[in-house]
């Protein structure tokens, strides 16, 4: 069955790029619609197991590329779900780089001093803080220590991680059950909800006729979807939607 709606902005994806491009225009007054591929999942969903058909099954990605594979999320929050939660800043170096074409792979206004701003953005809204060392991790402990062994220096990384809330479980990559990974259904997701955004899991983006706009992930077009997955699972992302988690509001 073929359906036409009109909405004033399409987001594909609800990780990182999608997620927080979404909140903001909608906190601006835009009908904003985030199709998401991959199911959503509340915390107690999340499984300690990686048996297939487990949920940590169902929200990974795994592309394998020549020279380089990558480990994706699937799933609504995308890859805030199944990452590390370490949130350091890229150096200056990073951006002066030089691909094979001889030219800067970053466009010129783009630096680390001109993205400093919208880091303490983030790290507000998510948020991060930096761990102390009674914070680490005992196997962390250890890799410190041998990095000092060899004349190395080694420094506990910003996180955003709830550490009081955090057990250590190492089911980190499988999402948290202890809501204490502060992934993008603890933040953005929810805020942009509460200014009218309208989250769809289970639908893929197959075709986006018309020009994209310069925000990664965001276009203006129109596009046909296809809608993945049972009707159970339908029926439990209809009710996450309309839930009431109270959504901390990212900084503007």
């Amino acid at each position: 069955m073929t359906t036409t709606e009109r909405t004033d902005i399409v987001v594909i994806g609800s990780g990182f790029g999608g997620a927080i491009a979404a909140y903001h225009l909608a906190a601006g007054g835009a009908k904003v619609v985030v199709l998401e591929r991959g199911p959503w999942l509340s915390s107690e969903e999340f499984e300690h197991d990686f048996i297939l058909g487990s949920s940590s099954t169902r929200i990974f990605e795994f592309v394998a590329g020549r020279g380089m594979s990558v480990l994706g999320g699937n799933c609504v929050g995308g890859g805030s779900v199944v990452f590390f939660a370490t949130m350091p800043r890229a150096p200056s170096f990073v951006f002066e780089r030089q691909g094979s074409i001889g030219r800067r792979l970053f466009p010129a206004a783009i630096t680390r001093e001109t993205l400093n701003p919208w880091y303490d953005r983030v790290v507000e809204a998510l948020p991060v803080h930096r761990q102390e060392w009674s914070e680490v991790t005992y196997p962390g402990g250890l890799w410190a220590a041998a990095c000092r062994h060899a004349g190395h220096t080694a420094n506990p990384v910003p996180v955003a991680i709830d550490t009081a809330m955090c057990t250590n479980c190492n089911w980190m990559m499988a999402g948290c059950r202890f809501d204490a990974k502060r992934s993008l259904l603890m933040n953005y997701l929810p805020a942009a909800i509460s200014h009218g955004a309208q989250i769809r899991p289970l639908h893929e983006a197959q075709q986006l006729p018309g020009t994209t706009t310069a925000t990664t992930g965001c276009t203006t077009a129109s596009s046909t979807t296809r809608t993945t997955g049972c009707r159970r699972a339908a029926a439990r992302s209809t009710r996450r939607s309309s839930c009431s988690r109270p959504a901390p509001a990212p900084r503007r």
